[in-house]
C-alpha cells in the first residue's frame, strides 16, 4: 500500500486502511503468523500513536482469554480496530481506547489478534509485556478512569441539574445586595469584581452547551451557543439598573463578555477535537 510523507514525520495511511489491515491479519491467522503494519488511528493514545508506529500483532488461538491491559486487535465494522482489556461481564468482555471516553462490549468472536510489540519511528521496539509497558499502560489507564469520573458527574440528568443549579447560583450572586463591599481595591490594576464576573461566566457556554443536550457540532450551533451566553450576560447585568440596591456598569458587562468568549474558546475547541477523535478513533 502507498503511504505518503506528511509534516513533522507522520505517515498518511490511505482511506480503509483499517480494512486492508483486518483482511491481512485474518489471512496471516489462517497461516499462524503474526501481521507487522504501521498503525493508524488515534484510538490508543498515547500508547500507540498514529501515523508513526509500527505493531506487531500476532493471531489469537482458539483458547485465548485476554489478560487485563492486554490490546486487542477486534474486527468492528469491518474494520481492524485496536482497544485494550479492561474485564469481563458475564460472556462479554469490556474494552476501550486508551484516549476513548465510552468503554465498549464485545463477543470473544470479535478478538482477531493481541498486540505484541510496538517499533517506535526511531527504531526502538518494547514488549507489550515488559514492566516499562505495563506500568505505563497502568497509569493511562487509571486517568482516563478517573477523568471518566470527572466526567460522569455532568453526563445525563446529572448535568443538567448541575446547570440549572449553575444558572440559579449566577442570578443570586448577580443580583444580590453588596452592602458595605469595597470595590475599589485593585488587583494588577484591574477591580476584582470584574475578575469575578469574567471567572463566573467563563462556565456559561458550557451549562447552555448541557442544557441544549450536548448535540451541536456545527459550527453555526456553537455560534448560537455564544451568542446565547452573552444575551445571558447582558439580561443579567441589565437587570441590575431595575434593581434600587445595584447598579449597572458598562465594564461589568465587557468583563462578562470576556468570560463568555473565553469559556466558549475552550468548550469549541474540546467539541472539535472530541468530533474529531470520534471520526478517526477506528484505531
Amino acid at each position: 500500500m502507498k503511504r505518503k510523507k506528511a509534516a513533522k514525520g507522520l505517515t498518511t495511511l490511505p482511506q480503509g486502511y483499517e480494512r486492508v489491515m483486518l483482511i491481512e491479519l485474518k489471512a496471516n491467522a489462517k497461516e499462524g503468523t503474526p501481521l507487522y503494519v504501521r498503525y493508524g488511528g488515534t484510538g490508543m493514545e498515547p500508547m500507540l500513536k498514529g501515523g508513526k508506529d509500527r505493531v506487531y500483532v500476532v493471531p489469537v488461538t482458539a483458547d485465548y482469554e485476554p489478560k487485563r491491559l492486554d490490546v486487542l486487535a477486534l474486527e468492528e465494522d469491518g474494520k481492524c480496530v485496536f482497544r485494550r482489556f479492561l474485564r469481563t461481564e458475564g460472556n462479554l468482555y469490556v474494552v476501550r481506547g486508551d484516549s476513548c471516553y465510552a468503554e465498549e462490549r464485545i463477543t470473544r468472536e470479535a478478538i482477531v489478534g493481541r498486540l505484541k510489540e510496538v517499533e517506535r519511528p526511531n527504531g526502538s521496539r518494547i514488549t507489550c509485556e515488559s514492566d516499562a509497558w505495563m506500568k505505563r499502560s497502568e497509569k493511562v489507564v487509571r486517568r482516563r478512569s478517573s477523568m471518566n469520573r470527572f466526567r460522569g458527574l455532568f453526563e445525563g440528568k446529572r448535568g443538567k441539574y448541575w446547570a440549572a443549579g449553575y444558572y440559579a447560583l449566577l442570578l443570586i450572586v448577580m443580583w444580590m445586595p453588596l452592602g458595605e463591599i469595597a470595590l475599589d481595591n485593585l488587583i494588577l490594576g484591574l477591580r476584582p469584581d470584574h475578575l469575578f464576573h469574567a471567572s463566573i461566566y467563563c462556565f456559561s457556554a458550557y451549562f447552555l452547551w448541557i442544557l441544549c443536550g450536548r448535540r451541536p457540532k456545527r459550527g453555526a450551533w456553537m455560534t448560537l451557543i455564544w451568542l446565547g451566553s452573552l444575551a445571558i450576560g447582558v439580561a443579567t447585568e441589565y437587570v441590575q439598573r431595575l434593581l434600587p440596591y445595584r447598579s449597572f456598569d458598562v465594564n461589568d458587562l465587557l468583563a462578562n463578555g470576556i468570560g463568555v468568549t473565553l469559556g466558549w474558546l475552550v468548550l469549541a475547541a474540546a467539541v472539535t477535537l472530541n468530533s474529531r477523535k470520534e471520526g478517526n478513533h477506528g484505531g
